[in-house]
């Protein structure tokens, strides 16, 4: 259900928590050292930064068109100055040359860009942002979208997370073969991996011959999608304190929610109230926030940060 009424004055406070204001290239900087590593799973690093690049780009899209709406209409109002002055310089009715006008679109795009990094400038790009996005949340079927641009955001957010540990554990076994001993006496793993012999069929397609693909007979129609699984998975390879903080409550929510909305359609029931303890009622839509996307983000770039600072110290280390 919209969660404006067009009576209700929607300011700044609505906007930031229906909108994500995030810069990627900012986002993505602790992310950069990675991928001048020449390790066996750069392609999975390579992938799980393509990846958050491409959820950041679709959740602020809105922000992105807004963004040029502005800036267009900003130019534009100084280069209709700049052309009007330009006829100061013909007689009446004389057509002004090309040149002219050429001329006094650049005067124009030079004070769009002077006023753009201005801080008076930069004040009525902000307000005129916010405004416009503003507006959209008066009606219903916009307010809708922007709701549901945050439940995607959510949904490819764990996908991302989940892709990247399941490609980068493969990777490190690959790597590494006898670190496969370590999933397989993992005692919170038996059911779900231990107790599971990699089958005929598996090393078959491997050509009988894992001594480079362990990791892919090892998880070969293994289920990673839990986060208990996938906890146990990252502990058993990369245990350090740093890794076993990152998958803490951030990622537990972000689960939860991403599992709500993609298997109850976001409606809160029982499981996911006990699960996350949240105030939300049973029977309602859970109600998403900008801010609670970006803190979901920002705890899987830093579980991928600590995986990635972990695998290198590790690999490292035993290549010396």
């Amino acid at each position: 259900m919209a969660r404006y009424r067009e009576k209700e004055l929607i300011g700044t406070r609505e906007v930031l928590a229906a909108f994500l204001f995030m810069d990627k290239e900012d986002f993505l900087v602790p992310l950069s050292s990675f991928t001048q590593s020449d390790s066996p799973w750069r392609l999975s690093t390579a992938s799980a930064i393509e990846g958050l690049g491409s959820v950041l780009s679709a959740a602020t899209l809105p922000l992105a068109l807004t963004h040029d709406a502005v800036s267009s209409s900003l130019l534009q109002r100084f280069d209709s100055a700049a052309q009007i002055r330009n006829l100061k310089n013909f007689s009446a009715g004389e057509k002004p040359t090309a040149e002219s006008q050429i001329a006094a679109y650049r005067s124009a795009k030079k004070q769009a860009q002077d006023f753009s990094s201005s801080e008076k400038g930069r004040a009525k790009i902000r307000d005129d942002i916010i405004d416009i996005l503003a507006s959209h949340l008066y009606t219903d079927a916009l307010q809708i979208a922007a709701e549901q641009l945050l439940a995607q955001t959510v949904i490819g957010t764990w996908t991302v997370f989940e892709t990247f540990v399941r490609s980068i554990a493969t990777d490190w076994v690959n790597a590494a073969p006898a670190s496969a001993s370590s999933i397989l006496n993992a005692k919170e793993l038996k059911d779900d991996i231990g107790k599971q012999p990699i089958s005929f069929g598996t090393l078959s397609s491997h050509g009988f011959d894992l001594s480079k693909k362990m990791g892919n007979a090892l998880f070969d129609g293994k289920r990673l999608d839990r986060f208990r699984v996938m906890k146990g998975v990252l502990k058993a390879l990369f245990g350090t304190a740093e890794v076993q903080r990152s998958l803490g409550h951030g990622l537990h929510l972000l689960n939860q929610e991403r599992n709500l909305l993609v298997h109850n359609r976001g409606v809160v029931d029982a499981d996911f109230k006990e699960m996350t303890g949240s105030e939300s009622p049973i029977g309602e839509k859970l109600s998403i926030e900008a801010d609670s996307v970006e803190a979901s983000l920002l705890a899987v770039r830093t579980a991928i940060v600590a995986v990635l600072s972990a695998a290198e110290t590790k690999f490292s280390e035993s290549h010396h």
